[in-house]
């Protein structure tokens, strides 16, 4: 049936979806003054159960965009995980050695309030019925061309439609994706015959479990269940509950729910927990449950003509053990938030978008190899693949801890491309790729603690840091203020004035000095100007930790917080490479 339109409007990105990957990537578009409409089905967010890890990376990347408060005031902390001997956390270098848990309704608060301050609500009871992206090559190439129309239909039974003409569109719609099937994107991978089950609830005084505020794995001969702490007082406990088989609904290939109930969860949970007891007093502290297959599939591709793109759940598919499907949602929209707005606000070419697909499917593809041996119980069979997978041999538990680093998020490293400068100099020990790993400064001008992370905010814009070496006399005022007009000059040849924030670092600063001594070209804020912390001996020092020598270095940080280029301070050419290949040219050239 065809609905008479109601409306018709025009934005830069249609988001369709409201989960945490959808609303990622419109606050990401917000904040860098992007157009942005999101839409998603349901009459109401999520309230109860689904997603409920946050890694210590996405802590990091929720810092950026100001937002760590509220998840700190909601979230659980867990410190130790597995068991007491053995916490992951504390091998990493992250910001927040911590994982948090908390459920996804209140993480979708989180953002739809910073959405709801920057002027964007979304648009509920909506779903898209069709897609078409104009063929015309030439449109296609010009981002400022709106080629995508979205036809809308309401799901509350108003009767009606609504055009979208849109610049581009981003799928965030789960693992079902209508955007996906759309698009004609197909996910590669298998299912596995298994079947787990995943219960929150409060525990009655009767439990007796003396861990359950620790995350905690049960693997048994005939059990498996994990235990998750989580907000309120509540946990949730995962049990491997049989094999699909008999479960499945021929009709729609899904498990069938009717053939379980919370009992059937808590009982596998009791036998692979046993001789302890730990289970809700009634039916009433029972806040959700649900029962699912597992599989690991990943999309063909993440996009189709440089307009139309998929993110999160919609990209990838996997068990829920490792606590990964929301943190790489999350990560995967903000990966492409920033690569859009700098290409529809006309500063980026095209082919920087290519750089989404390139870096986020193959995270995907480790993602997808680690979860099926970690799925498959560390089985022999599931360590030959990873092996031939990502070139790693790990086996049983232990191997658990050669890939903290990639399901924190805090050792993600992408390869060389336009947007990560192969050939890095000046900060020996920064991984080009990587994200920028957390370090405490002080900021000059007022004397207050920072982290260099703080000097990276997502706001769309690149970060140079300067680090200027010391600041103790005239001959070192005259030696910045060369080096200021150098980079200047680069940002100016290459239009990067316009999207590029620059940040002075100082090794160390004399007593008769001031912030104002560095040059205007050298910060783009009184809080720009920082210098190694003044602590402790104990305390690292930000040269040292990067391998940065006392004359200095040039780091470059993407818009997402990862190292982009490297240059000594005489290389400031390697700046001016850096932007040239990736930003329009100026005008006036």
């Amino acid at each position: 049936m065809v609905y008479p339109h109601f409306s018709q409007e025009h934005v830069d990105v249609l988001v369709i979806g409201a989960g945490p990957a959808g609303l990622m990537c419109a606050l990401g578009l917000l904040r860098a003054g992007v157009k942005v409409k999101i839409i998603d089905k349901r009459a109401q967010k999520v309230a109860v159960g689904q997603a409920d890890g946050i890694m210590p990376r996405t802590i990091e990347v929720f810092e950026t965009y100001g937002l760590k408060n509220a998840l700190f005031d909601l979230g659980v902390f867990l410190y130790k995980q597995f068991t007491k001997s053995f916490s992951p956390v504390a091998m990493l270098d992250a910001r927040y050695k911590v994982f948090i848990t908390i459920c996804q309704g209140m993480i979708e608060d989180i953002f739809i309030t910073a959405l709801r301050n920057g002027g964007v609500v979304v648009d509920r009871s909506l779903s898209p019925v069709a897609i078409d992206i104009s063929p015309d090559v030439k449109a296609l190439g010009d981002p400022s061309t709106y080629p995508i129309t979205a036809t809308l239909e309401r799901t509350d039974g108003i009767k009606g439609s609504i055009d979208v003409r849109a610049k581009f569109i981003v799928g965030a719609d789960g693992a079902h994706s209508w955007v996906r099937q759309a698009l004609g994107i197909v996910m590669e991978g298998k299912a596995t015959p298994r079947v787990w089950g995943a219960v929150d609830f409060r525990p009655s005084s009767q439990s007796d479990f003396p861990d359950w505020r620790v995350m905690t794995i049960a693997h048994t001969p005939t059990a498996n269940a994990i235990l998750i702490p989580r907000e309120n007082d509540l946990v949730r406990l995962y049990g491997e509950l049989g094999f699909e088989s008999q479960y499945v609904d021929p009709s729609t290939g899904r498990v069938d729910l009717s053939h379980f109930k919370p009992e059937t969860i808590l009982g596998v949970t009791r036998t692979a927990f046993r001789p302890y007891l730990i289970e809700p007093a009634s039916d009433k502290d029972i806040q959700w449950w649900t029962v699912y297959s597992i599989g690991q599939r990943i999309a063909s591709a993440y996009s189709v003509h440089g307009r139309a793109f998929i993110t999160g759940d919609a990209c990838h598919t996997h068990s829920p053990k490792a606590a990964q499907g929301m943190n790489a949602a999350i990560n995967d929209s903000h990966n492409l938030a920033w690569k859009l707005a700098l290409v529809i606000r006309g500063h980026a070419k095209m082919p920087l978008l290519e750089t989404y697909e390139s870096e986020r499917r193959a995270f995907g593809k480790e993602l997808i190899a680690f979860d099926k041996w970690y799925a498959d119980g560390f089985s022999s069979d599931a360590n030959q693949e990873l092996q031939e997978t990502l070139g790693v041999n790990v086996g049983g538990f232990a191997g658990l801890r050669a890939f903290i680093g990639m399901l924190s998020g805090c050792e993600t490293r992408y390869a060389p491309s336009d947007v990560v400068y192969d050939k890095p100099t000046g900060a020996t020990a920064l991984l080009v790729g990587a994200r920028l790993p957390p370090c405490p400064l002080m900021r000059t001008a007022d004397s207050a603690p920072a982290d260099v992370q703080d000097t990276c905010p997502s706001d769309g814009r690149f970060k140079v840091l300067a680090f200027c070496g010391k600041l103790v006399d005239d001959a070192d005022i005259e030696r910045l203020q060369k080096l200021g007009q150098r980079v200047s000059a680069a940002l100016e040849k290459t239009s990067a004035r316009d999207v590029v924030s620059v940040v002075s670092i100082l090794e160390r600063i004399d007593e008769s000095k001031r912030y104002s001594d560095v040059p205007c070209t050298l910060r783009s804020h009184w809080k720009s100007v920082l210098e190694d912390t003044v602590g402790p001996p104990e305390t690292v020092k930000i040269y040292k930790k990067f391998g940065i020598g006392e004359e200095g270095a040039l780091v470059v940080v993407r818009p997402d917080g990862h190292v982009a280029a490297t240059a000594t301070v005489e290389e400031v050419q390697v700046v001016e490479e850096f932007f040239s290949k990736i930003l329009v040219a100026p005008a006036y050239t």
